[in-house]
């Protein structure tokens, strides 16, 4: 069996399964952040309803296990803090995409 150089995927000792923003899995791939959204969204992984809103994942991508998603309360400055919804990668959707050829140019 032929064993790959993957990048050091850190282990979250909490028992709760491990995710990582997009910009972080990005930078463990040898990416720029942006490009790796880009090709994320090109290829049906991630979307925005809006332009001023946040990414989300596919349903279809959630199932399999790449995604979750994270509510993140942001305290604004009329000192209310409402939910920020947050997408982010498990460490199945990392390894999925450190195999993929999308992400190996």
């Amino acid at each position: 069996m032929i064993q790959q150089n993957l990048p050091f995927v850190p282990v979250n000792s909490t028992g709760a399964p491990a995710s990582y923003c997009l910009s972080v899995v990005a930078k463990m791939l040898g990416l720029a952040p942006r490009h790796f959204i880009q090709l994320l969204s090109q290829h049906r992984y991630i979307f925005k309803r809006n332009p001023n809103e946040p990414w989300e994942a596919y349903q279809s991508q959630v199932n399999k296990g790449f995604f979750v998603h994270r509510s993140l309360p942001i305290k604004h400055n009329s000192g209310e803090i409402l939910p920020h919804l947050q997408v982010r990668v498990t460490a199945k959707g990392f390894h999925h995409f450190s195999n993929l050829a999308l992400v190996s140019n």
